[in-house]
């Protein structure tokens, strides 16, 4: 079970500049929902893409959860985070300018996941960025 952090908490880390700088996905955010456990919110932060990774031949289905964790080594950009499936597998990346955005967020434990939402070309997947708040 993924730890839920206080809603207060969450929208200080998030702050005004992560509004503006996410650009058109967030003129999509703050769309709310329930988890099937009814105890905690998601709050859809941003819509990105993940590619270079494991997508081909056979992405995951829409509405598949992703995770998402930091990825250093990366060569093209320490800021990288990976998207991984279930059983670890590395799916892809997100794209540069979100993971710049969110991996200092993940990194002050803010729990945000990739929802796949859907093919965005035949080597990426469309995702929303949700964010997991205490309810």
């Amino acid at each position: 079970m993924k730890t839920a952090i206080d809603r207060r908490a969450a929208l200080a880390a998030l702050g005004s500049g992560f509004a503006l700088a996410a650009g058109a996905g967030a003129a999509r955010a703050g769309a709310l929902g329930r988890d099937a456990g009814g105890d905690a919110r998601l709050v859809a932060l941003a819509e990105s893409t993940i590619s270079g990774g494991e997508i081909v031949p056979s992405p995951p289905p829409s509405g598949t959860r992703l995770a998402l964790a930091p990825a250093p080594e990366r060569r093209f950009s320490r800021d990288s985070l990976a998207a991984r499936d279930g059983e670890g597998r590395t799916l892809g990346y997100l794209a540069g300018r979100d993971a710049r955005l969110i991996a200092p967020l993940l990194a002050a434990g803010l729990p945000i996941e990739a929802l796949v939402v859907g093919r965005a070309g035949r080597r990426s997947l469309r995702v929303r960025l949700e964010a997991r708040l205490a309810g």
